[in-house]
């Protein structure tokens, strides 16, 4: 784009090349515009105010050219474009009914071995889906929002615990399905414990 507005400047250029050309702020041209200020008439009888104007849309024409050149033409494509965020990260809570006889116990070993981890805090609850802002992403994932759909005939919650609107939430995921068993649930100060010694933060 730039080398395009070079090349379509140059074409519009009066001058010959090799012609010094000053600066509008810079070298002669301050002198220039004062003598062109009080020359009373031109050789063609123009008066002074048509040469004045005509001296500022001069000057004027430079200021936009430079700053075309200087701001790539005014494409709107640069690092100030706003970011369009993704699509939430879509789950399923569990399906109702697992007996905790069949739960391993929660620890830090086992908790660190899954997929997909978060902190999270629910926005907004619809029938059986249940919207989250992501707080904290510990693994498995980078989305601003996740979904959770509960199964059918199912409400939405995490062995019977119901989502409830501005609590904070530690979640763990398998194979798209949210993990029950205690290794999902509110964010309980024992709970954040075992997640944050699963997923230590990085050092430095």
């Amino acid at each position: 784009m730039t080398e395009d507005l070079h090349d379509r400047l140059r074409r519009i250029d009066p001058l010959p090349d090799g012609v010094p050309v000053d600066h509008i702020t810079g070298g002669d041209a301050p002198d220039l515009l004062e003598e062109i200020m009080d020359t009373e008439e031109t050789k063609t009888g123009a008066p002074r105010r048509t040469i004045a104007i005509a001296a500022l849309a001069a000057v004027a024409a430079c200021v936009v050219a430079f700053a075309l050149l200087a701001g790539g033409g005014g494409d709107d494509s640069g690092d100030d474009a706003p970011v369009a965020a993704g699509p939430p990260l879509e789950l399923t809570t569990p399906e109702p009914g697992i007996t905790m006889t069949s739960c391993m116990a929660i620890d830090a070993t086992t908790l660190g071995a899954m997929e997909t981890a978060f902190r999270a805090t629910p926005v907004s609850i619809d029938g059986d889906q249940v919207l989250l802002d992501v707080n904290e992403w510990y693994v498995g994932g980078d989305a601003e929002q996740v979904a959770l759909t509960a199964p059918a005939e199912a409400t939405i919650s995490i062995e019977g615990v119901e989502f409830v609107v501005g609590e904070s939430y530690l979640v763990t995921a398998a194979g798209g399905v949210v993990n029950g068993c205690g290794f999902s649930g509110p964010a309980t100060p024992e709970l954040q414990a075992i997640f944050d010694e699963a997923f230590p933060a990085p050092a430095g």
